[in-house]
């Protein structure tokens, strides 16, 4: 069900120092722009996330440094 995948995701946000800390197997992608990144809830459902600092880390070829990202803002939640 994709309301219980949300609240355990959320909860492994949470207990995260940053996003490669997620527990496997969470996998997130980054969409085609570096921008945005996003992982399954189920079949159905995505929840979709972007950097929420002041200052954006980023890697030297100019896309989110995921590694020093310590806070999220969620974009999108709902169907693929």
């Amino acid at each position: 069900m994709a309301s219980q995948q949300l609240f355990a995701r959320l909860a492994d946000l949470r207990a995260a120092e940053n996003l490669l800390d997620i527990p496997a197997p969470i996998n997130f992608r980054e969409t085609s722009d570096g921008e945005l990144c996003e992982f399954s809830l189920d079949l159905n459902h995505v929840l979709t996330f972007t950097c929420n600092h002041k200052q954006v880390p980023r890697k030297p070829s100019g896309q989110i440094d995921w590694q020093y990202v310590t806070r999220i803002k969620i974009m999108y939640l709902g169907a693929v």
